[in-house]
């Protein structure tokens, strides 16, 4: 999907991710310390939420034998987050642009 294609809200999370990629911004790969650091970061962790299952969601996500994710990856991420924690994907994608300073239009 290009950039002409994507919605602001799509824009802003894409930016965000591509952030947490900073070890790793010529493959555009995020790793599993980026994803725990975006989650705590983002204040997702919680009494419905902890870095276990932050840990086994990014397991779940990764292709196997891989170590990083790709964005598609980071979105279906977001959305188990979103389950696990009992709320709307929107509500995860908010946190992530507030945490940004992005507001979501």
């Amino acid at each position: 999907m290009g950039g002409d294609d994507m919605s602001p809200w799509e824009m802003n999370l894409r930016r965000v991710f591509d952030n947490y990629c900073a070890d790793y911004k010529s493959t555009k790969m995020m790793d599993g310390k980026s994803f725990a650091k975006l989650a705590k970061d983002c204040e997702f962790l919680d009494e419905n939420l902890s870095q276990t299952d932050v840990d086994i969601t990014f397991s779940k996500i990764k292709d196997r034998n891989e170590r990083r994710i790709s964005y598609q990856q980071f979105q279906n991420g977001l959305a188990l987050l979103a389950k696990k924690k009992g709320v709307q994907m929107s509500e995860i994608t908010t946190g992530v642009d507030k945490r940004q300073g992005i507001s979501i239009l």
